[in-house]
Parts: C-alpha cells; sequence; structure tokens
C-alpha cells in the first residue's frame, strides 16, 4: 500500500512540472480520441467492411470469394427487379388513391359550402353569451340607478 501511495506522490510531484503535464494530457487526448475512432469504426462499419472483414478472418480469396460475390450480385439483382415491380405497382395504386382523394376534396369543399350556407341561414339574431352579458350589465345598471335613487332619498325601502 505504501508503495502505491508513494507512487502517485512521485507522479504527483513529476505533474508538477508544466511541460510535463502538458505532455500527459496530450497523451491523454490522443488516446481517447484513437478509442473513440475504434469504436465508431466497430459499431459504424456498413456491410462491405463487415463482409471484407469476415472474407479475411474465413480466408475467402481468389475463386471462393469470386463465385460468392456473383451470388451475391445476382441476388441483389433480382432484388432489384423485385422492387421496380413493386414500385410500379404502387405507382399505379398511387394514381387511383390520388383521384378518389381528390374527389373526396371536392365533395369536402361542397359540403363546407352547403354548411355555411345553413349556418347563415339558421344563425339566430344573438348569441347567449350576448345574452347574457346583456343580462348582466343591465342588472347592473338597474342596481346603479336604484342606488343612486335611495342615495338621493327619493325613494325609500
Amino acid at each position: 500500500m505504501e508503495n502505491l501511495n508513494s507512487f502517485w506522490e512521485k507522479l504527483l510531484k513529476l505533474m508538477e512540472d508544466d511541460q510535463l503535464s502538458w505532455f500527459v494530457y496530450g497523451l491523454i487526448i490522443v488516446f481517447i480520441g484513437l478509442l473513440i475512432a475504434l469504436l465508431k469504426v466497430v459499431f459504424t462499419a456498413d456491410k462491405s467492411e463487415k463482409l471484407a472483414y469476415r472474407r479475411w478472418r474465413n480466408g475467402l480469396w481468389g475463386e471462393e470469394y469470386l463465385t460468392q460475390l456473383k451470388t451475391m450480385t445476382e441476388s441483389t439483382q433480382q432484388t432489384i427487379e423485385a422492387l421496380r415491380t413493386e414500385i410500379s405497382d404502387r405507382e399505379e395504386d398511387s394514381i387511383q388513391r390520388l383521384r378518389q382523394a381528390e374527389s373526396l376534396e371536392e365533395q369536402i369543399t361542397e359540403r363546407q359550402r352547403i354548411i355555411e350556407e345553413l349556418e347563415t341561414q339558421n344563425k339566430p339574431p344573438f348569441s347567449v353569451s350576448t345574452f347574457f352579458i346583456g343580462f348582466t350589465v343591465g342588472i347592473i345598471l338597474l342596481g346603479s340607478a336604484f342606488g343612486i335613487l335611495y342615495f338621493l332619498q327619493i325613494i325609500h325601502f
């Protein structure tokens, strides 16, 4: 335990020198940068990089690699063709859906126009909130009038 404490004490004494401390800090930053770069490469490698690593690890070079690459290329081309036919089918379906959506939008605008016409025809002369505001103001004015008349002793309760 004493050896460990003396090691840290010696290290702290060495770190008091500015040049050495800056050098150690630089090494730490470089080490952390390299660690981050390594982790980025490991976790974000795309399929071709991972496949190249597997080939290298398993020793798939030469004819085996060429055969595997041709097989993968053919399957990729078949997948691309299947996707193209699916896209063309979807385009036709999308065109039909777009036409349906346009007709529905026309129906909606027509219905909104009819609703607006009916609302303007069936609109009451005043709304409920207007009635309550007027009623409240009327009660306040009536109370004020009675208060003024009572204060002037024109009326007695």
